[in-house]
């Protein structure tokens, strides 16, 4: 079994990634993974896409309310890359195999 949560974020105008997980709906378990899509101003994918175990969603954004809402909220520049985020980048043409990789990892008999 693997779990997926699935988030788009904008990027603003000066190269910003900025996305928002909600406490209610987080958990960390080791076989969750948070993707993270930016989305460029005509709605289009980004070539980059980020695929974050949910245990490091605490060490690469901080705490948050949003009107009394608790959440993670992250933000990052995605040119150039933020050191903090190149270990969970993935091309986006590639973000499905990248998926399974993580949650499928071939074992050696």
């Amino acid at each position: 079994m693997g779990g997926l949560a699935i988030h788009t974020s904008s990027i603003n105008a000066r190269g910003i990634v900025q996305f928002r997980i909600r406490h209610e709906t987080f958990f960390i378990d080791p076989r969750l993974f948070i993707v993270i899509l930016p989305c460029l101003d005509d709605g289009t994918l980004s070539d980059s896409a980020f695929v974050i175990p949910s245990a490091d969603i605490p060490t690469v954004t901080t705490l948050s309310s949003d009107r009394g809402d608790p959440g993670y909220q992250g933000s990052f520049r995605l040119d150039p890359l933020a050191a903090k985020m190149r270990p969970f980048a993935a091309a986006t043409q590639n973000l499905g195999a990248r998926v399974l990789q993580l949650l499928f990892p071939t074992q050696d008999p």
